[in-house]
């Protein structure tokens, strides 16, 4: 088995792997620290640093693409997106409420769930939600999209399957 060093000293508050152009790559976050994306087919490689992003909580990874989350003090959360490269893609999107989970349907479509128990299927080029939201029992605290583009979203001790009306 090949490990990885991945140096992180404070505390990892987000993990995520994702393919681009048949490369594996991963993506960690960690309090007071830049975001690091590693490319897991070449371990010998330093880890890519998006310094903007220190703070920030790995949400998913949709291509190139790196979705994550940003508390302010304020208490609003904030979607961030940055691509690969290191470059911050699209709008920063506000949320009134704590961000609790989200995943990629595709590229730009992506499913972000909220403390108040909704879920958005948002447009993270532009910002807008791409159907009304789906209010769920609870909190989502894990999802993924299945191959047609159905989300399996779990509540708890709950799973549920939706298929979004787009």
């Amino acid at each position: 088995m090949t490990q990885i060093r991945t140096a992180v000293k404070p505390k990892l508050t987000g993990f995520v792997t994702g393919t681009v152009d048949g490369r594996p790559f991963a993506v960690l976050t960690s309090t007071h620290e830049p975001m690091l994306a590693y490319a897991l087919d070449d371990l010998t490689r330093p880890p890519m640093a998006i310094p903007e992003a220190v703070d920030h909580v790995v949400l998913a990874m949709v291509g190139p693409y790196i979705v994550a989350e940003h508390s302010a003090p304020t208490g609003r959360d904030t979607i961030r997106v940055w691509h690969l490269s290191g470059d911050r893609i699209g709008p920063e999107l506000f949320s009134g409420t704590e961000i609790t989970a989200a995943v990629g349907r595709t590229w730009p479509a992506v499913f972000i769930g909220r403390a108040n128990g909704t879920i958005a299927l948002t447009d993270l080029e532009t910002g807008r939600d791409l159907c009304d939201p789906i209010q769920a029992p609870s909190r989502p605290t894990a999802m993924t999209v299945t191959g047609d583009g159905d989300l399996i979203a779990g509540f708890g001790c709950d799973l549920a399957r939706l298929r979004p009306p787009v």
